[in-house]
């Protein structure tokens, strides 16, 4: 197996690092609060994603609805971000706020779409069943 995770409630969010993060892990996001799972992916780099939403909430983003989506470079990992069309530059961390409950909907059908493209695009370039990336 290529890649392991390990899905815990590590203080991998520190707080100031996203925003305000307490003890149960949720993250306070323009008053909203916000559950939050947080799992890290060891191979021979180590990311830690956080993902939550409290949606649906009643409707567009002054309703309250946020979800949350972030990934942070715990050791190895080539993370890059270009925002409205900059070119992308070297991070440790990065953070995705949604609000709105259709917003939240159509976060989940983009990262599926996402999910299913690279899955495809990884294993057509090479990899074969054996190797188990995608467990």
């Amino acid at each position: 197996m290529l890649s392991t995770c390990r899905v815990s409630c590590s203080p991998a969010i520190q707080p100031g690092a996203f925003g305000a993060a307490d003890k149960r892990y949720s993250l306070e996001v323009y008053m909203s609060t916000i559950p939050i799972s947080i799992a890290t992916f060891e191979s021979l780099n180590v990311i830690t994603v956080h993902a939550g939403s409290n949606c649906p909430a009643g409707g567009d983003s002054g309703h309250g609805g946020r979800t949350v989506f972030g990934i942070t470079n715990d050791a190895s990992t080539d993370l890059r971000v270009g925002v409205n069309g900059e070119t992308p530059a070297e991070v440790n961390s990065v953070e995705i706020v949604i609000g709105g409950d259709t917003e939240c909907e159509t976060f989940i059908q983009a990262l599926e779409h996402a999910l299913s493209v690279l899955k495809a695009q990884v294993t057509a370039n090479g990899l074969t069943k054996d190797e188990k990336i995608f467990e």
